[in-house]
């Protein structure tokens, strides 16, 4: 399933790099991340951290942020020292800090959290202070100040983390309820809430966007069938759908039909492609590169865009490649060390148990 991870991940770079050729809508392709990031939470909750919800939350933080933490620190020495242009400066930055009603922008930039929030904020610079206002125009949007702009579906994805050890407990009957009902208010905001943009509503509100993560979750619960298929499905199937999202936007259909039925897909598909490609070595180190190549790309964009879009996404790669060795596989050894630890601890505590109540029979007998 890497091949579909990254290729998500390229249609991002390549919207935020403004390329002639966008084969689908940035947006659409994190959602369609989304589903996945949620039938893989399903997996691991089920497979490696059953009834150690603190030890799967840790591991998640883990994962997520010394590459990204690297890529801020990063962003900042580029800003400091090797001309990086953005809207927002170092000043802006530093004001920030002296600012009591500023210091959200800083604990977003630290944390991730809220910013998605923050996009829903403008910063308007005036002649006695620089406020923080709850107004997306004028002023400086909110999401200028935050160092990876894109991490606001990184918020999303720590939102669900938190929900996902309760929700992997329920019925299949009561996540579909619950994605239901989260259409649903994606529906009536888009309806009735006309005058806000769409990249505000539904795509910055998590209640909206939950319902992708779910479609991911309930796609695990039918997993079983997956593996009846013979692999030369999932081959086909994961050739259909790169070639549907390389044409997505030249497809002559309704907009909503076309992102539907792109939905659909993905969510039928993930169990297959899973089974299909899982014990793939190629396809797991281009599934590595997804997360990386998502957060790097939009300083690699500030300087090698005026170079084109090939030179953009070649450059991305590398540096996402470099991040792959250096920090993320460093981590993931980390990681893998720390659940092997708490099988053992928990091997070692059944043993005791099982010690005992032999020790007790004995008594009685």
């Amino acid at each position: 399933m890497g091949i579909l991870r990254l290729c998500l991940a390229l249609v991002v770079v390549l919207g935020h790099a403004k390329s002639a050729w966008r084969p689908m809508d940035a947006g659409l392709a994190v959602e369609l991340f989304f589903i996945i990031s949620g039938f893989y939470m399903a997996l691991v909750l089920d497979e490696k951290y059953k009834d150690r919800a603190l030890l799967f939350y840790s591991n998640r933080i883990e994962r997520l942020f010394p590459t990204y933490l690297v890529v801020c620190a990063a962003t900042i020495l580029c800003m400091a020292f090797f001309g990086l242009q953005t809207r927002v400066s170092l000043a802006d930055y530093g004001e920030a800090l002296h600012r009591p009603e500023l210091w959200p922008i800083v604990l977003t930039n630290l944390t991730v959290i809220g910013q998605d929030i923050l996009c829903w904020f403008s910063v308007f610079p005036d002649h006695i202070a620089t406020n923080l206002y709850f107004k997306v125009s004028p002023g400086v949007p909110g999401f200028e100040y935050t160092l990876i702009p894109q991490a606001w579906s990184i918020a999303f994805e720590l939102m669900f983390y938190a929900l996902a050890p309760f929700l992997v407990m329920r019925s299949t009957p009561f996540l579909i309820a619950l994605a239901s009902a989260s259409l649903a208010l994606r529906w009536a905001g888009t309806t009735y809430l006309t005058d806000v943009s769409y990249y505000l509503w539904p795509r910055r509100v998590f209640p909206a966007e939950l319902c992708f993560f779910l479609f991911g979750f309930i796609a695990f619960r039918f997993r079983g069938v997956a593996t009846k298929v013979p692999a030369w499905v999932g081959y086909a199937v994961a050739a259909l759908l790169v070639v549907f999202i390389a044409k997505h936007s030249a497809l002559h259909i309704n907009r909503k039909l076309s992102w539907a039925l792109m939905f659909a897909a993905v969510t039928i598909a993930v169990p297959l492609l899973f089974e299909t490609f899982r014990r793939s070595k190629v396809d797991n180190f281009i599934g590595e590169l997804s997360y990386p190549v998502y957060i790097v790309h939009i300083l690699v964009i500030g300087y090698v865009l005026k170079f084109g879009t090939i030179a953009v996404v070649a450059a991305t790669l590398v540096a996402a490649t470099a991040l792959v060795f250096a920090i993320e596989r460093q981590v993931d050894k980390h990681r893998q060390r720390r659940v092997s630890r708490s099988e053992l601890e928990i091997a070692d505590r059944k043993t005791q148990q099982l010690n005992t109540l032999a020790a007790n029979a004995g008594a009685l007998v």
